[in-house]
């Protein structure tokens, strides 16, 4: 479970292979509710977003009676739903999510979960080693994933606090900023200086048109 506001990660509960996703999506809104409670908040009022794999009746009416609002895909059906035999708050609960997930503002969640929470599962498993196992044993795999999620937290707080995840960029930021400070002798160069460390030419082009000027200018 992943906040697609800050990008960290909630609870991570490895479970086995033959659990389908909508079977333990229930027991995994349950930890993070447990986990927010500890810090003093709380999953009344919030957005579950997930893909069609998690999409169950069951599922979308324990959301529901637990006050918390769903936009879960909707597979495609060949034929019409059958309500007969099931109760109302089922089909309430149905009708709302299908209803948010088919909205514009229902979109606008699906797209921010492919930017948030996918990004955040891909950092885990690529860069914390999580792809692939080679430990005995659920309660070390257990293990392996806590400190991977724990390394994946503690990089979204070090870029909240300081603008880097790693103290190797940090230091290699610093290391710069101090290089690039010492050789600059005029306002252009402290402007390169600043904006390097801070990340804006990435966004702006500063550093493309300072680079520019520059050459220009040693020529």
């Amino acid at each position: 479970v992943v906040d697609a506001e800050t990008n960290a990660i909630v609870t991570s509960v490895l479970h086995a292979a033959d659990r389908s996703d909508h079977a333990t999506a229930p027991a995994s809104v349950a930890e993070a509710d447990a986990h927010l409670k500890a810090v003093g908040l709380t999953t009344v009022g919030a957005t579950v977003i997930a893909d069609k794999g998690y999409c169950s009746e069951e599922f979308l009416a324990g959301c529901a009676t637990a006050a918390i609002k769903t936009c879960v895909a909707v597979p495609k059906l060949k034929g019409k739903r059958r309500w007969k035999g099931k109760a109302k708050a089922v089909r309430r609960a149905c009708a709302a999510n299908l209803r948010r997930a088919r909205s514009s503002y229902g979109r606008g969640l699906t797209r921010r979960r492919g930017a948030t929470v996918e990004k955040s599962s891909q950092n885990v498993f690529d860069r914390g080693g999580q792809r692939r196992t080679h430990l005995r044993g659920h309660e070390n795999n257990e293990k392996r994933n806590l400190i991977a999620v724990a390394a994946h937290n503690l990089g979204v707080l070090m870029r909240k606090l300081i603008g880097k995840a790693c103290p190797k960029a940090f230091a290699a930021a610093a290391h710069d900023l101090f290089g690039l400070w010492t050789t600059s002798r005029s306002p252009l160069g402290v402007m390169t200086t600043v904006a390097q460390f801070f990340g804006w030419g990435r966004r702006s082009g500063i550093r493309q048109s300072i680079a520019h000027s520059n050459g220009r200018r040693a020529a």
